[in-house]
This record gives C-alpha cells, sequence and structure tokens, in this order.
C-alpha cells in the first residue's frame, strides 16, 4: 500500500477517536466504567485539547532530539549512515527494479545481502518503503539513494502521532467520563517524550541505511495496525474493519514479524466476534475482520513465494554473505539448517532484558552499549553477534510501565473494556517472538519490542496517571521527581549511544570531531582519557572500546569499537611521500629492475614496487596477495628526473589513495576482511631496505611524511 493508503487509514482513525467520545458516553452506562464518574461530555473538547497540547510539548522535545541526530546535528536531510552511501540505496535499487517489471535486481546492487535464487538476485526486505518512493523516482532520479533519511524521519513522525491517538482511544475506553487532570496532561506528554525521543527510536535515527529503515517501518504500521484494531473492537464496522485491515497489509509489507503477529491478533478478534463475545451486532462483522487479516498475509506469503518459493521464510543458504562467510554456514550447520528456534530464547531473554545491559564510562558520552559484544547462553551457536544494549537498561520508563500495562490487562477480574485491550496487547507481544527465537543479536534487534513497550505502556500509562491524580500532594510531587528522572536518563542514554553510532559509521572529520569532544571534555573532568589511550607499533586483533591507539609515532590514530567484525576504525593518518630522483653519476642497470616502497600489513598482503625496464622506463606495480597484480603504464623518467610516489589517507572513505606521475591514483582499502571475516586494518610499512635498494637501482630515495595529524600529536603528548 502506497503513501496515500496509510494517511487515509490514519485520517480515518483520527476522525474516530475525536467523534469517540462523546458517543461513547451516550451509549454506555456508567456503571459498565471502572471507577468513571459520570460527567458532562462537553468538557471533553477542553481535554483534547490540552491532551493534544501536553503531546505537541513531549513530542516537539523528541523531534529536537532525533532530528539533532539524525542530521548530525547539522542542516543534512539527506545523510547517509556511511559515507559512501552503502546500504543506504536497497529500496531504491528495488523501487528502479519495480519500474522495469522486475522483482529482482542487478547483480552486485544488494553486495552481501542479496538472495540469489535461479541465478536471481533478491531482496528479502519486503517493500512497503519501496513503493512509498516511486512517487519520487518516477519524477527524478537526482535523490536515488538519498530517501532513507527523510523516510526515517516520516516513519518516526508517524509512530509519534499514533502513539498519541493509542494512548487517547486508550483513555476514553477506560475512562470515557473522567475530566483529564493536570496530572494526566503532564504524565501523557512524559510518556510521549520517552516513547518518541528516550527510546530505540533514536537509534534508529542515528543510521539512516536500510536495516534501520524496515524498522522505522515496521514499527509505525505495527502500532498503526493494533491502533485501528483496538477501533474496530470498541466500535465494529465495515470502515473500521477496511482501515485495519490497510493497516495490516502495511505492517506485513514492512517486516514479516511484525504483519504476521498484527495479523494473528486481527484473526484472534474475528473468531472472538464470531463467538458473539462482542456482542450480536459485532458477530455480523466477524468475516470482514477475518479477510482484513487473511488479505494482508496472502498478499504478502506471495510475494515471498514468488522471491523465495515460501509464503514467510527466505533461504538463508542462497544469501551472498553466507556463501563467503564460514561462521554463517557454520551456524546453518549447528541449527540444523536454520537461526531460528527454540535454542535461542535464554541467549535473547538474558541478553536484552539484563539489568546491567548498558555502560557508565568517565568519559564522553559517559553512557553506551556494554562494552562485550552479546554472549551466547546454554549451548546456543549463534549466527553474529553485536555489542546490545537491553531494554530494561536502555528504555527502563517504558519497561515498567509496560509491565504495568499488561498486569491490568491481564488481571483476574478485569471489566470488559479493560479485556478489549488484550488483543492489540496480544498482537504487541506476538512482535516480540521474531527476535526472541533468532541467533542473531544486535542492539538494533530491541526495536522489535518497541511496539509491546507502546502499546502496554499506554494502558499502564493511563492507569497510573489516573492513580496519580487522586494521589496526594506530596505522593504526586515525589512521583514526579522519579518520573523526570527516568525520562532524563532514558533521553540521555539512547542520545548519547546514538550519537556514538553515528560518529563511527561516518568516520572522517565526524569520528575526528568525536574525539575532540572527548579530549575537551576530559580536559575539564581531570583528563580521564589518559586511561584510554594506547600506542604500539602495531593494532591488537582487539581491545576495549573507547581506546585510542597511536601507532608508529602518530602515523596513524585509532579507535577500538569493541565489537568482533570491525574492531577499529581510523581517525587520523599521516600521509608519506617517496620522492625518486634517477641519479646522474650512476647509470642503473639495463634491462629489468625494481624497488619495493611499501608493504602493508593487513588481513590480504599488499605491496607497492617501482619497476624498471631499461635506463628510463619506470611503472609502479600494485601487488595483492600472491596472484593478483596491477600496474600502471609506463612512464619515462631520464636521469636528474624526480619522480613521486605518495600513499594519501581519507579515514572518511575508509581508504587510501596510492597516487604517483601522470595524475593516476589507486584506492585501496584502509580495512580488509580476513578469513573469518574480521574487518583488519592495512597498516602502511615502508620497507626496510628501501634506501639501498634505491641506490642499487640509480635512484636517489627522499622520503617525506606528512605533518603530524593534530589531534594525535596532542595525544601522543598525554602518555
Amino acid at each position: 500500500m502506497g503513501r496515500p493508503g496509510i494517511v487515509f487509514a490514519a485520517q480515518q482513525e483520527l476522525v474516530s477517536a475525536r467523534v469517540l467520545t462523546k458517543e461513547t458516553v451516550a451509549q454506555s452506562p456508567a456503571s459498565s466504567i471502572e471507577g468513571a464518574p459520570a460527567v458532562d461530555p462537553s468538557m471533553h473538547a477542553d481535554d483534547r485539547t490540552r491532551y493534544v497540547r501536553a503531546c505537541l510539548v513531549g513530542g516537539g522535545i523528541a523531534f529536537v532530539v532525533v532530528v539533532l541526530v539524525l542530521w548530525d546535528f547539522g542542516l543534512n536531510p539527506l545523510r547517509t549512515a556511511d559515507p559512501s552511501g552503502v546500504f543506504s540505496n536497497f529500496y531504491d535499487v528495488q523501487a528502479r527494479a519495480f519500474l522495469d517489471g522486475n522483482l529482482n535486481v542487478p547483480e552486485g546492487s544488494l553486495s552481501i545481502e542479496a538472495f540469489v535464487v535461479d541465478g536471481r538476485h533478491y531482496m528479502y526486505f519486503p517493500p512497503l518503503p519501496t513503493l512509498l518512493r516511486l512517487p519520487i523516482l518516477l519524477a527524478t532520479d537526482g535523490f536515488d539513494g538519498d530517501l532513507t533519511a527523510p523516510s526515517i524521519l516520516i516513519a518516526w513522525v508517524l509512530t509519534t502521532v499514533l502513539i498519541a491517538m493509542f494512548i487517547w482511544r486508550v483513555r476514553t475506553i477506560v475512562r470515557p467520563a473522567t475530566p483529564l487532570t493536570r496530572a494526566e496532561q503532564w504524565c501523557y506528554g512524559t510518556f510521549l517524550l520517552v516513547a518518541s525521543g528516550g527510546s530505540i527510536l533514536v537509534f534508529i535515527a542515528a543510521l539512516p541505511w536500510v536495516y534501520h529503515e524496515a524498522y522505522a517501518w515496521a514499527i509505525s504500521c505495527s502500532i498503526g495496525a493494533l491502533f485501528s484494531l483496538l477501533g474496530l473492537i470498541e466500535r465494529p464496522g465495515t470502515r473500521a474493519a477496511i482501515a485495519t485491515g490497510a493497516w495490516v497489509l502495511a505492517a506485513v509489507l514492512s517486516r514479516t514479524t511484525g504483519g504476521w503477529a498484527c495479523a494473528v491478533a486481527v484473526l484472534l478478534c474475528a473468531g472472538w466476534f464470531a463467538a458473539g463475545r462482542r456482542g450480536d451486532a459485532a458477530r455480523s462483522h466477524w468475516w470482514k475482520v477475518a479477510l482484513a487479516a487473511l488479505i494482508p498475509l496472502c498478499v504478502g506469503a506471495a510475494i515471498n513465494w514468488a522471491k523465495f518459493r515460501h509464503p514467510w521464510m527466505f533461504p538463508l543458504e542462497n544469501q551472498v554473505w553466507t556463501e563467503v562467510n564460514d561462521h554463517r554456514q557454520q551456524a546453518l550447520a549447528e541449527n540444523g539448517g536454520s537461526l531460528v528456534g527454540p535454542q535461542f530464547f535464554t541467549t535473547s531473554l538474558i541478553n536484552y532484558f539484563r539489568p546491567d545491559g548498558i555502560r557508565f564510562t568517565s568519559i564522553f558520552p559517559y553512557v553506551s552499549l556494554p562494552a562485550e559484544t552479546a554472549r551466547a547462553y546454554n549451548g546456543a551457536f549463534v549466527d553474529q553477534s553485536y555489542r546490545t544494549g537491553s531494554v530494561t537498561a536502555f528504555m527502563p520508563g517504558l519497561f515498567v510501565v509496560a509491565v504495568w500495562g499488561l498486569a491490568m490487562a491481564f488481571r483476574c477480574g478485569a471489566g470488559e473494556r479493560i479485556r478489549w485491550l488484550r488483543f492489540p496487547l496480544l498482537g504487541a507481544l506476538g512482535i516480540t517472538a521474531g527476535v526472541m527465537f533468532y541467533g542473531y543479536l544486535a542492539h538494533r534487534y530491541t526495536a522489535e519490542f518497541y511496539p509491546a513497550l507502546v502499546v502496554a505502556g499506554a494502558v499502564g500509562a493511563v492507569d497510573l496517571a489516573h492513580r496519580l491524580s487522586n494521589a496526594r500532594r506530596g505522593a504526586r510531587v515525589a512521583a514526579g521527581i522519579v518520573v523526570a528522572i527516568v525520562a532524563t536518563f532514558s533521553v540521555v542514554a539512547n542520545l548519547t549511544t546514538a550519537v556514538a553510532a553515528e560518529r563511527v559509521a561516518a568516520r572522517g572529520s565526524s569520528l575526528r570531531d568525536y574525539v575532540i569532544v572527548q579530549e575537551r571534555m576530559s580536559g575539564i573532568a581531570g583528563n580521564p582519557l589518559d586511561g584510554y589511550l594506547r600506542a604500539g607499533d602495531e593494532l591488537p586483533l582487539h581491545a576495549d572500546p573507547d581506546e585510542l591507539w597511536i601507532v608508529n609515532d602518530c602515523n596513524s590514530l585509532w579507535l577500538s569499537t569493541g565489537d568482533d567484525y570491525g574492531p577499529w576504525i581510523n581517525i587520523e593518518a599521516r600521509d608519506l611521500a617517496f620522492e625518486l630522483t634517477v641519479s646522474e653519476d650512476l647509470t642503473p642497470r639495463a634491462g629489468r629492475g625494481e624497488l619495493d616502497l611499501l608493504r602493508f600489513d593487513a588481513a590480504t598482503a599488499m605491496s607497492v614496487t617501482v619497476e624498471r625496464l631499461g635506463r628510463s622506463a619506470y611503472r609502479l606495480v600494485l601487488a595483492l596477495g600472491d596472484d593478483d597484480r596491477f600496474t600502471t603504464q609506463w612512464f619515462e623518467a631520464q636521469p636528474g628526473t624526480t619522480f613521486r610516489v605518495a600513499l594519501r589517507a581519507d579515514p572518511a572513505g575508509d581508504r587510501y589513495f596510492l597516487d604517483g606521475p601522470n595524475y593516476w591514483s589507486i584506492p585501496l582499502q584502509m580495512r580488509q576482511w580476513n578469513d573469518d571475516w574480521l574487518l583488519i586494518p592495512a597498516l602502511a610499512v615502508e620497507s626496510a631496505t628501501v634506501r639501498r635498494d634505491a641506490a642499487n637501482e640509480g635512484l636517489d630515495l627522499r622520503i617525506v611524511n606528512g605533518p603530524t595529524p593534530s589531534l594525535c600529536e596532542r595525544l601522543q603528548e598525554r602518555l
């Protein structure tokens, strides 16, 4: 479903929520509402105004937080997670394929994420973000690869609006005749702030690439489907069933796990209607409700079948990453050919809900992901594992309120209207199954718990806000202080973690500026950064997170990420140049000769050699491993002529440039994948005998080091 369909469904639900209060009060006796005194319905118009004002304040603060992270604290609305744009253009590639009438995409366009079936390359992400792009891509190709950040922002706004609408709908269901108090107003605004600006949504905004865009839309569409389902239960009818079906379809086309969980919740509701538990009027609509789930499931299954010959799974054994990664192959073999199963439940439970799943440090940004990568438990053999924060540590307020909401909704003796909430709650809890039984651990996967946190949290917030309104003033003040502290912590913890992730992914000047901030903040606080400084002639395979390593007297400066797969990121590197002058006194020998200039300590052996032919013809040879050799064209250098070979660092591009005569330049990877698929730095080392060998070849050699990088120089002085 495209954007107009989603907007139409949201508009219909908003209209329903606006007219709901008066009609519900008129139709429902006060005795059916738990603890709700009868009041004049006309006062609810003012209640809605004050509620909207509270949401605008809470959502507005959250918007500032998210935009700052998404745009890298500047005006950069088209930013991508990686400066090269890699992994941020997949939906654009798929959209172009759709416009050509194909489900498959060009070979190589998805890199290691492609699934190869019958020689065709497919993307496993469902196509909703692709469909939303089509109007723009039909008009121009000027934004190809640049639409991920705007898409995430639109999804975030939609999510925030839906959460606000969900809270109000819950309140009108359980307390339709109760006036909105100032304490409630404050609570709801704070809840929206924490949900939108103190949660995993901030981390998602930090890295605008396909993985996070998929979650941004999966979250918003899942919440939309559950919000619409609650409206359908409250006011059964054809229009409500159509709106619910539209949202479920959007959820299915965003992420399979979320969409299917929402569809199952709708099917349960259809069965409830058919059994007459909602009344005779609702029973006549049961088949419409069933279709609202079955049609989206059929559409999603048809798309997945067309690509992978399965209604919901995709063949991991056919992914390019599986073909090149031995650990993935071993993980599949150890787990019976799949990465889904009950053997991963304990591992996910501990890592995603451990209270200490967070790290506090003495250096900026002070709060970050745990120092160690997530561990496996009970003998589980997981695929990939990254530093992973827990739900309880990074979203403590949402977690506590959600637990309270679940207890209120599923407690024995809950009233009829409270029991209505169980269907969207079951749908939200069902979404979590996708990650609880999955053998892959990453911080972004805590987004799978987010719909459950906000849906159950909305129920808990309504109940707790009501209780707080009736509490004594001292209790309200104490609760307000606690809520303010928890809310502030949630915003700060998620913001700082997002900033660190964004700067590491961005590399270059963004990462350097980040370390400079660490340096300055450290100077104010007694220089705790000194404890993170290290120096050596080479880098170890792993180091503790946030350590800064100075290599070879400031030839380069590196940051330790703490992750296994990319343990090092370059911050600065000094340029290196070789000026070679053909000697006029010593005539070089006839025939061929060569001079080894550089080698690289890297996963794949690399070396740079100057090759001579006769007395005045030279070229450069770049050797990669034992077999691959790349050569430049021959160039002439007569006696007395000087030519220059330089190695120039580009930390932002994660590469070097090897520059030579005649304006040629060869890019080289600054980090390389080793046999275990760890991204290992390539450190340049000049040949130990280069001066002697140059003289033997009739060349006068002058090695010119670039200026010492200023940040590295300052840090080295502290050692």
